[in-house]
């Protein structure tokens, strides 16, 4: 298993940061790492989802239809596969700042398993790739949140 984090300091409550993450038709607006993420119920949104609704995620082309593993006011995670050969944990943890009075310690995680993890070691070019589309959403998601 390789397990990709990123954490960031966002000037906004936890509430706030976690409503502009669950807004998934405004991605396109303010997030420039080339991830879309929808549910497949499209009526449905960010905020209704639950455990075991399906998601629709495209990042540069590669396409999987996640799962939603837990949808709580601190937590965001869904997990997919591509093709049985990488399985994906993805998280998205809100936590109250204690840095930063009133804001939110964003953790953002990705943990990678199956045949093809190791290609998403921190050193290999995958794992970098991966590693910063992490960065550049959550520094996004900061610029975006406090914006609002």
């Amino acid at each position: 298993m390789v397990h990709i984090s990123s954490e960031i300091e966002i000037n906004r409550p936890p509430a706030d940061v976690r409503a502009v993450v669950l807004d998934f038709p405004n991605w396109p607006q303010w997030l420039k790492t080339g991830l879309l993420l929808r549910p497949l119920d499209t009526t449905k949104p960010g905020t209704a989802l639950r455990r075991g609704d399906k998601l629709h995620s495209d990042f540069e082309g590669i396409v999987v239809k996640p799962v939603v593993v837990e949808n709580t006011p601190a937590t965001f995670q869904w997990r997919g596969s591509f093709h049985g050969l990488i399985k994906g944990h993805h998280s998205v943890f809100f936590k109250d700042s204690e840095k930063t009075l009133g804001g939110t310690t964003l953790v953002h995680s990705e943990e990678v398993k199956g045949v093809l993890a190791f290609m998403f070691r921190k050193k290999a070019k995958q794992g970098k790739v991966t590693q910063e589309a992490i960065r550049g959403f959550n520094r996004d998601l900061k610029a975006r949140a406090e914006a609002l």
